[in-house]
């Protein structure tokens, strides 16, 4: 019999998210963001999912789009990450995705003829992030230099686009950004992008900045249920559902004396008599090894501690609690609906992404829908 560990997706729960994030997002087109295997939950599953709903999907790079128009989607994609080469423009265009303009060589690389369609050519302004985009100078650079008429193609089809630094915990940068932003676009009439997620939730910092109703919004991990870490809109974050649950199999239950250790290097020893459960998954499956003896899994409402080091395919788990419940064969939540990851990732101290994205594939997806 095959392992049972797995990761439960609830396409249900996606389509409530983004149906959510519709709802707050106003006029803007909602883009779903769906780079990195769809933070993994499985980029081709998600992007059917989300068919007939989402109008344009989000990936990092050209291979990712690729890989959907190799699958039958249809919708735009927005490269988030531009061209990495010039010739990578032409095939950008012939397979509907649209490309973010970030360093002097794009704008170098821009012909008249790649402005010819709505929404293909964003530019990227760096306000603040520092990791990707144009200077306010760069891209004013590159303005001026166009004649009146090429001026009035790019007011009419291109989006000027941004990326906020801290939208989750300082408004006061944000708004900074956003003021940045603003004295650009007001130059070029552009149609405008710069919530994600976290941007969703603090539109009142910018209620009295210069800016027309945004065009294009960029959901991420509210998509999938997860939160950004500051509740800056507590309604509307309670309502997100996460997607994902994963489940790992109990292999085996031992109970050991108190002072006896569990695991390599013994780095945890038993205080009393404790029972132990080892669990069917590892950091080959994606489990931090920095979270030996720091993260809980579930067993229904019960939060379990893992005890001792992370192993390659194995956990061990004092299901003290337990003992008279659990069995071998059993599963225990790993994060989900019993327990969000969110708060596996504030024990572990990193980010609800970190731990979706690197969930090995060699975790099974299951995909469940009414």
């Amino acid at each position: 019999m095959a392992r049972k560990t797995h990761a439960l997706i609830d396409l249900d729960a996606l389509r409530a998210n983004y149906a959510l994030a519709k709802t707050h997002a106003g006029a803007a087109d909602v883009i779903a963001v769906i780079k990195a295997d769809a933070y993994g939950h499985g980029m081709v599953e998600v992007a059917r999912a989300l068919q007939n709903k989402a109008t344009v999907f989000a990936v990092a790079f050209l291979d990712e789009a690729l890989t959907l128009r190799e699958n039958g989607i249809k919708e735009p994609i927005l490269l988030l990450e531009g061209p990495m080469d010039r010739s990578e423009i032409a095939v950008a265009r012939a397979n509907n995705c649209w490309l973010m303009l970030h360093t002097p060589q794009h704008l170098a690389w821009l012909e008249p003829e790649d402005i010819a369609t709505p929404n293909q050519i964003w530019f990227k302004l760096d306000t603040g992030m520092h990791r990707l985009g144009l200077s306010e100078d760069e891209f004013l650079d590159f303005w001026h230099r166009q004649n009146a008429d090429l001026q009035s193609n790019l007011s009419d089809h291109c989006v000027l686009a941004t990326h906020f630094a801290k939208a989750d915990n300082d408004p006061d940068f944000t708004r900074q950004q956003l003021i940045s932003f603003a004295r650009v676009q007001v130059l070029t009439a552009m149609r405008t992008s710069y919530s994600n997620s976290p941007g969703l939730l603090i539109e009142q910092i910018f209620a009295d900045i210069d800016l027309p109703s945004e065009s294009f919004v960029r959901l991420g991990i509210s998509l999938y249920g997860g939160t950004p870490d500051s509740l800056l809109h507590p309604v509307y974050t309670a309502a997100l559902t996460p997607v994902m649950t994963v489940k790992a199999q109990v292999l085996a239950i031992r109970t050991i004396a108190a002072g006896e250790g569990v695991g390599y290097g013994q780095i945890w020893q038993a205080p009393t008599t404790t029972a132990i459960a080892t669990v069917a998954i590892g950091y080959a499956d994606g489990i931090p090894r920095f979270a030996a003896n720091r993260m809980y899994v579930m067993f229904a409402d019960i939060a379990l501690p893992v005890v001792g080091r992370i192993s390659m395919d194995m956990i061990t788990v004092d299901v003290s609690a337990i003992t008279e419940e659990v069995t071998v064969g059993d599963m225990l939540e790993v994060w989900g609906t019993q327990q969000r990851v969110e708060q596996v990732a504030q024990a572990l101290e990193t980010i609800n992404y970190e731990l979706l994205t690197r969930l090995s594939l060699r975790v099974p997806r299951f995909y469940s829908s009414t």
